[in-house]
């Protein structure tokens, strides 16, 4: 890779987490209630705005510089025709449901190229797919929002103790995110990183290790390290110190890394892998029938993993509302559980295997 290269993958890169951070810190951390966004919260937007040329121009000129093939240039002009809308629009947006139409366009920019870079075809490429999407979007959206945070508290310290329990919980919720698409990744896929057995481990420990770290600096920043309150000069800088820098480069660790295993991965020659395993990723070896619809299941775990995780939260804040006294109709809930035991059914069971 030549320096230029690496120099544009790096600045679309930034460009892109703090595009995306904007966006998401604007809809969710600046924003108490719906309706017109306050001024605070339109400053991000902006911003976001003014870093989203510079992350299509990047990406565009590295896949046309690097030589790459026609799906690489190509999912980097749509990753550019979504920077310009978000250039366009971000810059006027006033309303919070637009800000969250924008943090949707924003994550479908992050997702085409990480499809791009994943569809290499050979057995579990179809799950490889997946959780390359889900990893993506955890990682970027949690160092993004990292970056415009330690930003805010820099300049000044009002709602810090909101905008830090708001921190923790998305920060939370993105590195469960990681590792469940990483740990599923590597034992679900039939894929070899680096050259030889010594390299593959090393690779696979180190992922481990700083993803382990980090869910260790959550816990402790969660009680210790990160004021509840900081005051002051020092509390302010104790507060920058600890969550921007250790996070920042526990999680920049994490992405080369990522880097490395996404750039040598290696999958079994096509003379190992059926014809079904090249295009869909599994073997379809039993002509489909009631019984292997029924039974044939193949967990998806980016459609599949929603469906569970978010029937859990529904059900989760039911019981909330039934403990604090406040009555939610039994309806509501049958047809919530029932839509994404649909999803689940149709993209996990049988009848997604074969669909």
């Amino acid at each position: 890779m030549q320096w230029s290269e690496f120099a544009l993958r790096v600045t679309g890169g930034l460009a892109g987490a703090v595009c995306v951070g904007s966006l998401v810190f604007a809809v969710f951390f600046e924003s108490p209630t719906c309706g017109e966004l306050p001024e605070r919260a339109r400053r991000y937007l902006r911003g976001a705005a003014l870093c989203a040329p510079v992350w299509g121009a990047a990406g565009v000129l590295r896949a046309w510089q690097g030589g790459g093939d026609g799906a690489e240039l190509t999912a980097a002009i749509l990753t550019a025709l979504v920077t310009v809308v978000l250039a366009l629009v971000g810059g006027t947006a006033r309303g919070w449901r637009t800000a969250c139409a924008l943090v949707f366009v924003a994550l479908l920019g992050l997702v085409v190229p990480a499809v791009e870079r994943r569809s290499d075809g050979g057995p579990g490429h179809d799950i490889g797919t997946n959780t390359i999407v889900m990893h993506v979007l955890a990682a970027t959206v949690w160092f993004g929002v990292l970056l415009v945070l330690g930003s805010r508290l820099w300049r000044d310290e009002e709602r810090a103790q909101t905008l830090l329990a708001r921190y923790r919980t998305l920060a939370g919720c993105c590195w469960a995110l990681l590792v469940f698409s990483g740990m599923f990744d590597v034992l679900a896929v039939p894929r070899r990183y680096g050259e030889g057995e010594a390299e593959h481990l090393a690779l696979v420990l180190g992922k481990t290790l700083v993803m382990a770290a980090l869910g260790i600096l959550g816990v402790l920043a969660r009680g210790h390290l990160v004021p509840a309150e900081p005051t002051g000069r020092h509390g302010r800088r104790r507060t920058l110190l600890w969550l921007v820098g250790v996070e920042a480069f526990l999680l920049t660790s994490a992405l080369l890394v990522s880097t490395v295993m996404i750039g040598t991965a290696s999958v079994p020659a096509a003379s190992e892998a059926t014809a079904s395993e090249s295009v869909l990723g599994y073997d379809l070896a039993v002509p489909p029938s009631a019984v292997t619809l029924v039974t044939g299941w193949r967990f998806d775990p980016l459609f599949g993993g929603a469906a569970v995780v978010l029937s859990g939260l529904y059900l989760a804040g039911v019981r909330v509302l039934r403990r604090r006294g406040d009555a939610w109709p039994a309806g509501r809930t049958a047809a919530w559980i029932a839509g994404w035991g649909c999803v689940l059914w149709v993209t996990s069971s049988g009848v997604g295997v074969y669909a």
